[in-house]
């Protein structure tokens, strides 16, 4: 379905570009073209989660609002974030019209162009190797002998809500949708319980809103002694691993999704 709109920020005669330096008006803009083409799919005002490539126009929307919490996201080479992809979450309601939450995952399973030997396939975790914790022997050896399939896994790279908190949406605020977005992702794979996890580097809150919808979570290989790139920037952060259980699927409503460069939703 094409929409009359102007050619979406990032999108040029030289084709796309990635960038994390969009201004505030240039934002509002891409916000909007988003807004749009969720509403020429879905006319019924709701929350919609949109899945995004890294190569479309509108993850420089994503971009730009990790740029706003984290200065250090745009030191990543654009060879790894080819093996990204990039969500978000649409609320059409007319009291809100906007995006209300975005996000950028990692995975083996996403992979569009060849791993580096050393990688595990995971972005934050690859940075947690480089800071001396662990090599990306040990972490396979630790989670591929608890039987998890790691190329059905994902690592939450950012996960940020966007402007100030709206009405909650059948009965949830937006920050879990959010990661109920994300759990969604994960059975996309099929995966039995116990094969499969969600790796994240959180903070207080999210450990909060995940006891609120019952999400259960482990230290990140058993360890909590971990330096994280976060400290550097005086943020406390904890990777843990979210393993997947049954209670996935009763958590709460999976959204209708969109996807943009997306193959396959």
């Amino acid at each position: 379905m094409s929409l009359a709109m102007e050619a979406p920020l990032g999108q040029g005669e030289e084709g796309f570009r990635p960038r994390y330096d969009l201004d505030q008006s240039e934002l509002d803009v891409l916000d909007q073209q988003i807004v749009a083409s969720v509403r020429g799919i879905y006319p019924e005002e709701g929350v919609y989660s949109a899945l995004i490539a890294p190569d479309h126009p509108f993850s420089n929307f994503v971009r730009g609002q990790e740029a706003k919490f984290f200065p250090e996201v745009n030191e990543f080479p654009a060879e790894e974030e080819e093996n990204t992809l990039l969500f978000a979450l649409v609320d059409t309601r007319l009291e809100s019209s906007r995006v209300v939450h975005v996000g950028t995952i990692s995975s083996p399973g996403l992979m569009r162009t060849e791993a580096h030997p050393d990688s595990t396939g995971f972005l934050f975790v690859d940075e947690l190797v480089g800071l001396g914790n662990f090599t990306p022997e040990d972490f396979r050896a630790y989670y591929e002998s608890r039987g998890l399939k790691l190329d059905k896994c994902i690592a939450v790279e950012t996960n940020i809500r966007v402007g100030e908190p709206v009405e909650k949406y059948h009965g949830f605020r937006t920050v879990d949708l959010g990661y109920l977005t994300l759990f969604g992702l994960v059975e996309r794979s099929n995966p039995e319980p116990g094969e499969s996890a969600v790796f994240a580097s959180i903070n207080r809150a999210s450990a909060v809103s995940f006891g609120r919808v019952g999400i259960e979570c482990e230290p990140l290989m058993g360890r909590d002694d971990m330096v994280t790139p976060e400290s550097f920037y005086g943020r406390r952060s904890t990777p843990v691993a979210i393993p997947y259980t049954d209670i996935f699927k009763a958590m709460g409503p999976q959204l209708p999704s969109v996807s943009f460069g997306v193959e396959e939703a």
